[in-house]
């Protein structure tokens, strides 16, 4: 059944005949009808929720999805690349398999959404709220999520290789053997998080607090860490991204479990001896 709103949209200004069977609608036919009603909405500046919307394989590719309530919406396998969905709701819903590359989700409100083997590789999320979230093997390669919520989310296996997480919020989450090479991570809020077996080689984590991180067999060669808090020129490194004072990191965090020939702290190189000493 149509919504009552999406109807007064479609038919305000005449009394309308037409007698709708949502059922016997296509799934793009839908979509169709559900994204003008959508539009209707935008022109009067009011929000409406999409409560459990099945777009399952929708094709939404470059689709302008900005303000909509997609909480619940059930988005398995979609195709949101190149996607506009800034502050977007998206609470609860389904997108496993989801493409999203390079798409915007900046401002997102996703937490406890369901994106397992989702592909957000080279997509914004400045700013995105994902606590909670399932992110299994999902992957965020060069991905921009400067100051993101991934509190308590689950990234076990994940792709973040050259993403930048500047002022992210990664508090308890789980990354075990999750690919962080080379990822930005200053000023990161790692406390309590799982990182055992992931990959952290030639990661910047200057600042990061990483105080009661897992690191068991993580690898961390090539890392690089701050004993000052400070930048390349010598100034403090705090982020107009965060309010958090910097962290000394690596002094929070327990090294000798993880697996590094090489690190660097500050500009010192420090090596480990093959006894790990």
């Amino acid at each position: 059944m149509v919504p009552r709103w999406l109807g007064t949209q479609l038919h305000r200004g005449a009394q309308s005949q037409v007698s709708w069977s949502w059922h016997r609608l296509n799934s793009a036919q839908r979509l169709f009808v559900t994204l003008a009603g959508v539009g209707a909405q935008a022109a009067t500046r009011k929000t409406q929720r999409l409560a459990k919307l099945d777009l399952n394989h929708a094709n939404l590719v470059g689709a302008r999805l900005t303000r909509i309530d997609l909480s619940d919406a059930i988005l398995r396998g979609a195709n949101l690349a190149a996607a506009d969905l800034r502050k977007t709701m998206l609470r609860y819903a389904t997108l496993q398999g989801a493409w999203c590359i390079r798409a915007n989700f900046s401002w997102t409100e996703a937490g406890d959404v369901d994106a397992r083997t989702a592909n957000f590789d080279e997509a914004d999320l400045t700013e995105a709220v994902f606590d909670d979230a399932k992110l299994h093997r999902a992957s965020f390669r060069n991905a921009i999520m400067n100051r993101a919520e991934l509190n308590r989310a689950v990234l076990d296996d994940a792709r973040l290789c050259g993403a930048l997480l500047e002022s992210a919020e990664l508090r308890e989450a789980s990354l075990v053997r999750a690919d962080l090479s080379g990822a930005i991570l200053w000023l990161a809020d790692l406390r309590g998080a799982d990182l055992r077996g992931a990959t952290l080689a030639g990661a910047d984590l200057r600042a990061a607090d990483l105080t009661g991180a897992h690191l068991d067999g993580a690898d961390l060669d090539g890392a690089r860490f701050g004993d000052d808090a400070v930048g390349d020129d010598g100034s403090p490194l705090r982020s107009a991204l965060s309010v958090r004072e910097p962290h000394p990191a690596p002094a929070a965090a327990d090294l000798t479990a993880a697996r590094w020939r090489r690190i660097y702290v500050g500009d010192r190189e420090v090596t480990r001896g093959e006894d790990g000493a």
